[in-house]
């Protein structure tokens, strides 16, 4: 029996396949269309989203019954502000999503939308959880309730598509993580990096990360940032002159970038 920790963000994704699809055929934008033109009931039109929408719930449910047996599921959803405390150490974090500052960015609530068609998204299944905080975002409170129910002795899965996630492998053997498509083992991280997920954190750091606009270190790719980490171990042993390039010194900027990607977040 373990402990599992959904990271809402997997319906953003899924609201966005249901609503801009290239097959749009009935999808939801489509009925909410015919609502909106007269063409059908605001019943009909929530029963068909409700169906829609159930298929996802079905689809991740089977997914999590693949790693075994379910003791609580929590879901953890995004704050509004949850970039802003990030955005503070970076301003450009994530930039390239909102096209904003971080720190003035508002997000996006999905369970708006949730609530759109009618589903609670507190309680999407009988016994589901839910968590949520305007001022953090999914990945850390995913980070926050593992340490949390690792240290009471619990196994935890974790299910999200979001890369830092990597790190939590490293963090006690009764942890597992899912990409909702396959499970991610320390073996699958260590083909993607060539590195031991314990350095995940310091290779992401020099290396970048362009889904959320971390540009790394000016000069080193994924290539060239496993080869450092591997002659000094960790971002405090490299030496000065790697972080020298065109006359700009990059080591307290990857350190910033490094307090952004470490799970969960402290703040500055």
């Amino acid at each position: 029996m373990a402990t599992f920790l959904i990271d809402g963000g997997y319906f953003v994704g899924r609201f966005q396949k249901h609503n801009y699809s290239k097959n749009k055929r009935k999808n939801m934008n489509w009925w909410m269309d015919n609502f909106k033109s007269g063409n059908c009931s605001k019943e009909e039109m929530l029963e068909n989203c409700k169906r829609i929408f159930e298929y996802d719930l079905t689809y991740l449910h089977m997914k999590m019954e693949d790693m075994g047996e379910m003791d609580k599921v929590i879901i953890c959803y995004d704050g509004i502000f949850g970039r802003r405390g990030r955005g503070k150490i970076y301003k450009n974090y994530k930039k390239n999503r909102a096209g904003i500052n971080a720190t003035k960015h508002k997000g996006i609530d999905v369970r708006d939308k949730i609530r759109n068609i009618g589903i609670n998204p507190d309680n999407l299944r009988l016994d589901w959880e839910s968590k949520y905080d305007a001022n953090k975002e999914a990945d850390d409170l995913l980070a926050e309730l593992s340490i949390r129910h690792l240290r009471r002795g619990e196994k935890v899965v974790v299910m999200s598509k979001d890369s830092d996630l990597y790190q939590i492998l490293n963090w006690h053997e009764n942890i597992r993580l899912h990409d909702f498509t396959k499970e991610i083992t320390k073996e699958i991280v260590y083909e993607k990096t060539g590195l031991p997920c314990e350095n995940y954190v310091d290779w992401k750091s020099l290396s970048g990360d362009s889904s959320d606009n971390i540009p790394g270190m000016n000069g080193i790719g994924p290539a060239k940032a496993k080869k450092i980490i591997e002659e000094y171990g960790e971002l405090d042993n490299i030496p000065n002159e790697y972080f020298m390039k065109d006359g700009v010194y990059y080591r307290e900027k990857i350190l910033d970038y490094k307090k952004i990607i470490t799970l969960p977040f402290k703040g500055n």
